[in-house]
């Protein structure tokens, strides 16, 4: 009773703290949000000069280097660039330069406060839509943990939703956190699913019956395929005809699917389901993949890990360990980290920082938070590396990006340079002056 009670008082004052900095903040303060937000530097010319350049590409990593920004778009990458007329130019010695971050597997724009129901928009019960559900059009660019992610460097995300009644969950987009309208790269893009533990739970209590169904399932997509009067198909699985629609792009590898499954086991049987009906899989979770790292290596899928999360939890991860990134990079395997959730998805940064110290090479650590996701989800022509042509998300760092101690300087999408502002920032400028009133009866 006592922790109920304390649970509701905590949500109440999450609420009282959300509504009470809304009604406080003034005319005049919105206006000023805006100008500033509308001169977050214009499309034209920037030139960052003298910083530490983590390219990411052909270039490698290159010192006392210069980035030429133009109509959002890198134009050139190199030492000593000439300075184009009318160019805005930013010192960046001491400095260090990484593309933007991006999480492969977030709730933002889904989600402001978990423990308030009205405000999770990503879990679904519904079993009548899985795998064809798309969460797109319901992404909120106006979240407050957008700008709170981006000042810490994240300027791209994958958006998916969850089903607790469902093998397959759904369909995840692909998004760059600005606070304009134009904030959705790339719809429904990937398609989850699940197996091991999660799916038993689903099917009776048995990963047997799991299995059964997601191969039923893509046997249906085969036939389908191979099926001349489409409109006389009968599925043999337990998936309607809309939601194995939605399913085929993922046949040849068209679309990415995203497989959850931990235990080497279960992590097999997903590289046979992939091989079976060539799937373009990327194995989520996959604490024990060390274990079979030779089989993951010759499958050609990609591994989406957290690292920070390095003990076992359940059994179906008791072959955990905190060097597997390591081990999976010397075999040669794709990995891209996904970790802090959606209110701090930036935080991949730090565990990426953790796999480097214990021996990921670091270029490679910087790659899982940004080239190799937007490699394997359908973004790798535009963004991850910083080169001639790419978007210019970019961002300017203290210090090594890798270390926990830095932050983020200058934050840039699409060659726009973002305000570093949040609630919490505007919490924290509110309360810094003091006088003699107490702080809830300033107006």
């Amino acid at each position: 009773m006592i922790m109920k009670l304390f649970k509701q008082l905590s949500v109440l004052l999450s609420l009282i703290i959300t509504v009470q900095f809304s009604v406080h903040v003034s005319a005049e303060t919105i206006k000023t949000e805006k100008v500033n937000d509308a001169m977050a530097v214009p499309a034209s010319s920037i030139l960052i000069q003298g910083a530490t350049v983590h390219t990411l590409g052909a270039l490698g990593t290159l010192e006392n280097a210069d980035i030429l920004i133009v109509d959002g778009k890198i134009s050139e990458v190199g030492t000593g660039l000439m300075v184009p007329e009318g160019a805005t130019t930013i010192d960046a010695k001491g400095k260090q330069i990484t593309p933007g971050l991006m999480n492969p597997d977030t709730a933002l724009g889904l989600v402001e406060i978990g423990a308030v129901k009205s405000t999770v928009d990503y879990r679904n019960t519904d079993k009548s839509y899985s795998a064809s559900l798309s969460i797109a059009d319901v992404i909120n660019p106006n979240s407050s943990l957008w700008s709170h992610n981006r000042n810490n460097g994240l300027t791209r995300a994958v958006v998916a939703v969850s089903n607790s009644k469902e093998l397959f969950s759904g369909q995840g987009s692909l998004i760059r956190l600005t606070d304009e309208q134009d904030h959705l790269v790339l719809r429904d893009n990937v398609l989850y699913m699940t197996y091991g533990d999660k799916a038993a739970e689903l099917t009776g209590g048995t990963r047997a019956v799991a299995l059964m169904k997601l191969r039923a399932v893509f046997a249906d997509l085969k036939a389908y395929t191979e099926t001349e009067d489409k409109a006389k198909f009968k599925p043999k699985g337990h998936l309607k005809i809309r939601e194995l629609k939605a399913l085929l792009p993922v046949l040849g590898g068209e679309k990415p699917i995203v497989v959850n499954a931990h235990r080497a086991n279960d992590i097999r049987q997903m590289l046979k389901l992939a091989n079976d009906y060539d799937l373009k899989m990327i194995i989520s979770g996959a604490q024990e993949a060390w274990l079979v790292k030779q089989e993951i290596a010759a499958a050609n899928v990609a591994l989406m890990l957290d690292p920070y999360s390095n003990l076992p939890s359940k059994f179906e991860t008791i072959g955990n360990r905190i060097d597997q990134m390591t081990l999976l990079h010397n075999a040669g395997i794709p990995m891209m980290i996904s970790a802090g959730g959606s209110h701090n998805a930036y935080t991949v940064r730090q565990v990426a920082g953790n796999a480097a110290a214990y021996g990921l090479p670091k270029d490679v650590a910087l790659a899982s938070i940004s080239k190799t996701p937007a490699q394997w989800l359908g973004i790798g022509a535009t963004y991850g590396t910083l080169e001639s042509g790419m978007d210019a998300d970019i961002v300017v760092w203290d210090g090594d990006p890798l270390e926990v101690t830095t932050s983020a300087d200058r934050v840039f999408i699409a060659g726009k340079e973002i305000l570093a502002t949040s609630r919490q920032t505007k919490l924290r400028d509110r309360y810094l002056t003091k006088d003699d009133r107490r702080p809830a009866y300033r107006h």
